[in-house]
């Protein structure tokens, strides 16, 4: 049996998606109250969605979305943290302005 394999596009969803968003949601059972929602993007479909600041998930129920959600999880918590110093290997310190 083959696997076809398609890359998965973590982002913010944006106005256009809304109304995508709002039928995963409902396909789901799901709510997503907040304006700023992650979304996992497969093939051009939206599978998953996750609600920043609640953690919200709404998933489509008929695909295969576990990996989906973890990565939005993910990726908030990765949003979450404060910016501090930035890693930078040391051939290339003190070469980038300012």
């Amino acid at each position: 049996m083959a696997t076809e394999l398609s890359a998965m596009t973590i982002r913010y969803a944006g106005s256009a998606d809304a109304q995508a968003v709002s039928q995963l949601a409902e396909l789901d059972d799901a709510q997503l109250p907040d304006r700023e929602v992650l979304v996992a993007e497969i093939g051009g479909s939206i599978v998953a969605a996750l609600a920043v600041s609640s953690g919200a998930v709404a998933a489509d129920p008929f695909r295969r979305t576990a990996c989906a959600v973890d990565l939005l999880r993910l990726r908030a918590r990765q949003l979450d943290r404060p910016r501090g110093r930035v890693w930078m290997p040391r051939a290339l310190r003190g070469t980038l302005p300012v």
